[in-house]
């Protein structure tokens, strides 16, 4: 079963390993181990998204990728 890290306060929470991974991360655990994070609101399970619309931490990290030469032109040009 698959669940988004929401918070990470250790490498294992419940004795989930969770050492490898960063909030946003998703992780495929057993079922009982997934469940038991969400219980504990440390993941949320995982929805697939019909749009295809990629997940908010890849937005994230998309958005501070540093801006191309064109978009540097077009600031100039405004300012």
């Amino acid at each position: 079963m698959k669940v988004v890290l929401t918070r990470k306060l250790a490498d294992a929470m419940d004795g989930v390993d969770v050492a490898a991974y960063q909030v946003g991360d998703v992780l495929d655990l057993t079922a009982a181990e997934a469940r038991l994070l969400v219980a504990e609101h440390w993941a949320t399970p995982e929805r697939r998204r019909a749009s295809g619309a990629p997940p908010a931490a890849e937005r994230r990290r998309a958005n501070l990728q540093p801006a191309d030469e064109s978009s540097e032109d077009n600031v100039e040009q405004i300012s």
